[in-house]
């Protein structure tokens, strides 16, 4: 699966599918969507079960799937878009988790059942909403979801295991700074990668241990001349 953008406004991408080894000019047009002021992306889900087709604007999403073991079949709508209601899906294996700002003007995180992830009567709060902190994105792992979040003006990482122990912020050595997700598209992994940086400190990749919190430095980006 793959996305075509509009040559023009880089905005509008149909996703097409294609079957390896044979010609691109017989690739089957999979989503199309009309609405030229929303932008569409494509993602494996963390089970790897589902391509997940999201489309975003200012003020709505929809969330569209196609089963990877059929994947010749239409997407189906798994969340529909609503207005002023944002709205992020992955799929780690046997429910969805779902970032969203309804009825959470800062967004929450929660659990919704497989076969029905837009019964919001059927939602359960894994971070629920707060006045104090915003949840701007999520990754999810075999052993954890990893939640990055805004407490303070800070943008933080912190770490929820799904063994029942208690959850954890990702240690910070400054009193202002700014950690960010990285790609984590391994569930099995033992860690998870983000980005670490401040006024005073070049942007640093680190992996924090999911179990100990303890962070393992990877790489800085070079400064030239900066001597902090």
């Amino acid at each position: 699966f793959y996305l075509r953008q509009d040559p023009q406004t880089l905005v509008r991408g149909t996703v097409f599918r294609h079957r390896l080894g044979t010609d691109p000019a017989g690739d089957v047009i999979v989503y199309d969507e009309p609405d030229p002021e929303l932008f569409t992306g494509i993602a494996r889900s963390a089970s790897r079960r589902f391509l997940l087709i999201q489309l975003e604007g200012y003020d709505t999403t929809e969330t569209r799937v196609v089963p990877l073991n059929a994947p010749t079949t239409a997407p189906v709508v798994a969340l529909p878009r609503r207005t002023d209601v944002r709205t992020y899906a992955d799929h780690p294996g046997d429910r969805w988790i779902l970032r969203t700002n309804d009825a959470a003007e800062n967004f929450r995180l929660v659990a919704a059942p497989e076969s029905a992830p837009d019964d919001r009567a059927r939602w359960r709060d894994i971070v629920p909403a707060r006045d104090d902190a915003a949840v701007d994105a999520f990754a999810l792992f075999d052993r954890a979801i990893v939640v990055e979040e805004r407490v303070e003006a800070n943008s933080r990482v912190r770490v929820l295991p799904t063994d029942g122990r208690a959850p954890f912020a990702v240690g910070a050595d400054e009193p202002a700074f700014s950690m960010n997700l990285a790609g984590n598209p391994d569930p099995a992994v033992l860690a998870a990668r983000y980005t670490y940086t401040s006024l005073a400190t070049p942007t640093t990749t680190y992996d924090v241990d999911l179990a100990t919190g303890e962070r393992h430095l990877r790489k800085v980006q070079p400064v030239i001349g900066y001597d902090a």
